[in-house]
Parts: C-alpha cells; structure tokens; sequence
C-alpha cells in the first residue's frame, strides 16, 4: 500500500480536484493540505474524515485512507444487526416500546439511527411531511441541524446547536465516523449561525423545544449507554429517550 501522503495526492487527482479545491471542502487551508501530500504533516481523525467527505470516497476508499494514515480501528466493531449483539438489541427493543408514545431510539456514536419507536417516527412526520426522506439521512445529528430537517422547529437553537455540536465534537475526537458527520453537518447555516459554547443545563440533561404548527413541544434528553463500553459491540452505542418537560407537551403525546 503507498503511503498515506502518496495515496492522498493520488487520491485527489482522481477525483479531479485541485489542492484550493479539495482544501476549501475539507475546511482546511492549502498550505496544510500541501504539507499532507508531501509528508510534512500528518492528519488527525478530524481532519482526515473532512478530507474523506470532501473526497466523496466510497466507505472501501475512506478505509483504504485509514490504514495508510494509521487511524483504522484495529478490530472492526460488530454491526448492529450481528448475531454477538442480540441480547443489546432485544433490550433496547423493550426500553423503546415501553416509552411509547414519547420518541426514543438508539444511536451510534457517530449519530447514525439504529433503532427508533413509533413515538420518534411521528415526530419525524409532524410538521406535515417526512424530515427522514427531506434530509436523506437517519442520522440524528443530520436529522436536528438540516436546513429541511428539525433545524426551522428549534425554538432555542443558541442553546441547543452548540450542545449538540459539544457532543458530537467529543465523539469526533474517538471515532472517524463522528468526525466525519461533524464535517458534514458543520456546514449547515444553522451550526455557522451557532457554533457554541454550549450553555449550561438548567436541569442537567439536555433540554429540546420544538415549534411545529403553532404548537410548542418541550422535552427533557435522557441518554444512557451500555455496559463494557470499550469493547468492539458496544463502543458508542447509546439509547436516547426524550420526556416532555411540560403538561402541554404531555397531553400531546397522549393524543397519539
């Protein structure tokens, strides 16, 4: 295998993009990225996820990039569906049908949806029209700060934009894929407008208000993660449940 300063610049030559080009989609600047193809410098996860996304690279390719620059996992983790993860799977079936009608569903670190309840499904609905279809993604992070996803419905985005993108940046830091949706969703106006710092939680879990059809709907995040969280089928896998945070909010679930 060439090594990483090789393939990237071989990389991008194939793409047909320019160093100006490709830097300006990574966020980065030119003279870093010239540093990167001639081995003078060395890529972080975040940066090499922005490199990927501004590539467009196939998840093949995005590997094949990994190894060179020596950031691939050195075991891969399970896939949700795997067999080893059934005993994870049935119970976050039992946790997300038991908080029915209010939404819960699980996620990856990197905020791909894993699993959701029908509670989440008709939040994604309520504004008249699917938010899943609209940004083309089950991505929880994609879904909240999408220009056509929940991002028009915040009712507090300075609060809640740099909270989440709080998150997502510690997840960045230890897993390539949260880099690289945080390279992704770092370009929607709504993450420009408020990139942070993120405030501090008047009740210690994250706070979420909605504006939809003239009605206000207030919820209170409750996030929990698995045991043994630093083995290969659990790493980043999270159960995320929202409550309503008022009586208003309450008797709209109940409706359901």
């Amino acid at each position: 295998m060439p090594d990483f300063a090789t393939l990237l610049a071989a990389t991008r030559r194939g793409a047909r993009l320019s160093q100006a080009e490709l830097a300006a989609r990574a966020g980065l600047s030119q003279r870093h990225l010239s540093f990167l193809e001639t081995g003078r410098a060395r890529p972080g996860r975040r940066g090499l996820a922005a490199l990927i996304a501004g590539l467009a690279l196939s998840p093949p390719e995005a590997e094949r990039l990994l190894h060179a620059a020596g950031l691939a996992s050195a075991r891969p983790a399970l896939g949700w569906h795997d067999p080893p993860l059934a005993p994870i799977r049935a119970i976050a079936d039992r946790l997300l049908a038991r908080h029915e009608p209010a939404p819960a569903y699980v996620l990856d670190r990197a905020g791909d949806l894993l699993v959701t309840n029908r509670g989440f499904d008709r939040m994604m609905t309520a504004t008249g029209r699917n938010l899943i279809e609209a940004v083309g993604r089950r991505n929880l992070y994609d879904l909240t700060l999408h220009p056509e996803g929940l991002a028009p419905y915040l009712a507090e985005p300075e609060r809640l934009v740099p909270t989440v993108l709080q998150r997502l940046r510690r997840a960045a830091d230890r897993d390539a894929g949260a880099a690289a949706t945080l390279a992704r969703v770092g370009r929607h106006p709504i993450v420009r407008r408020h990139p942070g710092p993120a405030a501090a939680s008047d009740h210690g879990v994250l706070a979420e208000t909605y504006l939809v059809a003239g009605q206000r709907l207030s919820f209170l995040a409750v996030t929990a993660s698995f045991g043994a969280a630093d083995t290969a089928a659990t790493a980043g896998i999270e159960i995320e449940c929202l409550f309503a945070a008022d009586a208003a909010t309450e008797a709209l679930l109940a409706a359901h």
